[in-house]
């Protein structure tokens, strides 16, 4: 007759550090309803207007969240401005976001190309396309200059370009140990840039917008203009 021995397993950390992550949170939300509850009203809030900021900092360093670090940010300034209607302030300032015209339109943008790339990713477009890539590049150098090259094809809108090509060229860097945030730096470099030098894209109908009402006014319109040039020319030297 035979045994089996058991095997002692050391404990699970993870109930310790979620009760320890949960302690945190709950200490930073008293702190600032603390700060709010005894904010004189009408009394200017000086350095502490800046611990919201210094929060969503913290939050996206340590957990590399940050859409999370920005929803804890702004309620943790609600409850710094007004910690007994934080609901209603925190939907208010949702809904005055949401309604703007401008932010409207990056999220619709932002959504629907991001549909696009995943029905692709998932259709196994991208996938072909990258192992195509990878047959071809044969260097470390080659990869980051692929990167840039096709951030100039791409050149319709730059939310397309970066989603795009971060997408596509991600697991070439990766085979040659390129790190995510010198691949984010490249793509970002060719995104916007190359959309602001080409005529025929998304930031040609922004510009025309921001030409009407500084039509009475060239020398402003000019310096403006050429502000936006030399950054578009110094991010692609």
């Amino acid at each position: 007759m035979t045994t089996k021995s058991g095997v002692l397993t050391p404990p699970s950390k993870s109930g310790s550090k979620h009760l320890f992550v949960t302690a945190l949170v709950a200490s930073v939300l008293i702190g600032f309803t603390a700060l709010g509850l005894n904010h004189a009203e009408g009394e200017a809030y000086g350095w502490l207007s800046l611990l919201p900021t210094a929060l969503v900092l913290i939050f996206a360093l340590t957990t590399h969240r940050t859409v999370e670090a920005l929803v804890a940010g702004t309620i943790a300034g609600v409850l710094l401005l007004d910690p007994t209607q934080v609901v209603e302030k925190f939907i208010g300032i949702s809904m005055d976001v949401m309604m703007d015209g401008t932010i409207a339109w990056i999220i619709l943008v932002c959504a629907l190309m991001g549909g696009l790339i995943a029905v692709l990713e998932k259709g196994g477009s991208i996938l072909s396309f990258s192992n195509m890539l990878v047959s071809r590049v044969k260097s470390r150098k080659q990869s980051m200059l692929m990167t840039f090259v096709l951030g100039l094809i791409i050149f319709i809108d730059d939310y397309l370009n970066a989603i795009a090509i971060s997408s596509s060229m991600k697991k070439v860097t990766d085979g040659y140990k390129i790190s995510r945030e010198k691949l984010a730096y490249l793509v970002d470099s060719t995104a916007a840039p190359i959309c602001i030098l080409v005529p025929i894209s998304t930031w040609a109908i922004f510009f025309s917008s921001l030409l009407e009402p500084m039509a009475l006014h060239p020398k402003a319109r000019v310096s403006k203009l050429t502000f936006r040039r030399f950054h578009t020319w110094l991010m692609v030297g």
